[in-house]
């Protein structure tokens, strides 16, 4: 799946900080910063996820919702 551009450049900017060790977020928050910074680019940054969601910021059938929805179970399985 395709992932739209705003993530997919979220993404490769929170993995290259992170490489660069300019970050101070565990590797295991590594879902949770890149959704983060995905929600500061948007027209209004730091929405909180629900607001995000009621806004469709983040739409539940997109690309971006099933990474999330993923991360969830991720998160809460362990």
């Amino acid at each position: 799946m395709a992932l739209p551009d705003t993530l997919a450049t979220a993404q490769s900017c929170v993995k290259c900080a992170y490489r660069r060790k300019v970050t101070q977020f565990k590797k295991v928050h590594l879902s949770k910063a890149e959704i983060y910074t995905y929600l500061a680019w948007q027209d209004e940054p730091g929405k909180p996820f629900g607001i995000a969601i009621t806004a469709h910021t983040l739409q539940p059938n997109t690309e971006i919702a099933y990474l999330f929805t993923n991360w969830l179970k991720r998160l809460f399985s362990e």
